[in-house]
């Protein structure tokens, strides 16, 4: 703050030094301080300096307070933006201490009113920027729109199993339940676009319900099961055909079938976006087995997809929805943090992790009924 001081070095006059502490995300740049330009793209650091204002009364109060105006307003705009409304208030009693006159006053609170805005915008439009979650090298970025709030959320997931050509089943039949066409899934697809809803993984979803990153207003978690190779072939391309990510349970005694979702086509799910997790190694009743079929169910189909894949499988499908406190504390045990059932609902804060509710997806499914 050389200038204030050498602004009034000269003449006759009384001064009064008055000291004030105020904080600023300060920009520091020679040129600036030269042309007392603010420069909005240079980098900002927190910063506590001390202010000496030369305060003087001359016997030419006009060209003192315009020496004294530009002085203060250089080293203001020099300095950046306040960092909060204390520090406005502190820069308005400097104002006052340092004898600045009415229009000069005004002038400096309303730059400093104008400065603080800009910043707090700023800080906000950072905190909304998400960062990409995507593991593949086809980055899925979530939406940067404002955050659901964590204390009453609900977030629908999505299972499918075919995405093939309904064959004149029943709809009571398992066969057409598990069953949507490629036609209505690729209108599913793009309603879901249409209405503003973002896929995110269950990596991202868990992120976004334990506070740790913002996620998008509408996120919605699709799902396949059981190595269906018409998922792979009719579902994908309509996946990447609207930038949708989803999670596959993968059955792994059935990686080495040619005509299943086997290791290669894994690979180029994960190469597409996709997140590969677990639905054990042969699709049991988790809750017949004995102790030592289930914990290598869980533990070794884990294995098996993590070395496949090489990244962490933490999510698991409970084969036939079937599940007890046994398998919850044994799946929790063995490394997973959310696991699925069946139940046409979405997702909330009431729910726990290791019985994620899905919803079952048909030919019929309305989705203007079934999302939030």
């Amino acid at each position: 703050m050389a200038e204030l001081v050498d602004a009034h070095a000269s003449g006759a006059c009384n001064r009064k030094v008055v000291e004030v502490q105020v904080l600023f995300w300060a920009p520091f740049d020679s040129a600036l301080r030269a042309s007392l330009m603010v420069n909005h793209d240079l980098f900002y650091t927190k910063s506590r300096m001390t202010l000496s204002v030369a305060a003087a009364e001359s016997k030419s109060p006009t060209a003192h307070k315009t020496k004294h105006s530009r002085s203060f307003c250089g080293a203001l705009l020099a300095h950046g933006k306040p960092r909060s409304m204390l520090a406005v208030c502190n820069l308005a009693k400097l104002c006052i201490v340092s004898c600045m006159r009415k229009y000069a006053f005004i002038f400096v609170v309303l730059v400093c009113l104008s400065a603080y805005a800009q910043s707090e915008a700023s800080i906000l439009k950072r905190r909304t920027r998400v960062r990409t979650q995507s593991s593949s090298s086809v980055s899925r970025v979530v939406s940067s729109a404002p955050a659901i709030a964590l204390s009453n959320y609900k977030i629908p997931i999505l299972v499918y199993h075919h995405v093939r050509p309904q064959e004149g089943w029943g709809k009571s039949t398992w066969s057409w339940k598990m069953t949507v066409t490629p036609q209505t899934f690729e209108k599913q697809m793009k309603w879901l676009v249409d209405h503003n809803y973002t896929a995110v993984d269950l990596n991202t979803f868990m992120s976004i319900v334990r506070g740790e990153m913002l996620g998008p207003v509408k996120p919605v978690v699709i799902t396949f099961d059981d190595n269906q190779l018409n998922a792979f072939e009719n579902g994908l391309p309509i996946l990447k055909k609207y930038n949708q990510t989803a999670v596959f349970y993968i059955i792994t005694n059935k990686l080495k079938n040619k005509d299943t979702i086997n290791e290669e086509r894994v690979k180029t799910l994960v190469a597409e976006g996709m997140s590969i997790e677990s639905h054990t190694i042969a699709h049991p009743v988790l809750t017949l087995v004995d102790d030592a079929r289930l914990e290598a169910e869980l533990r070794e189909s884990k294995r098996v997809l993590e070395e496949l894949t090489g990244k962490p499988v933490l999510h698991l499908a409970y084969p036939g929805t079937t599940h007890n406190q046994k398998v919850r504390d044994r799946a929790k045990a063995a490394g997973y943090v959310t696991a699925t059932i069946m139940d046409p609902r979405p997702a909330t804060e009431k729910d726990d992790f290791y019985k994620l509710p899905r919803i079952m997806m048909t030919d019929d499914t309305n989705l203007e009924k079934v999302l939030p």
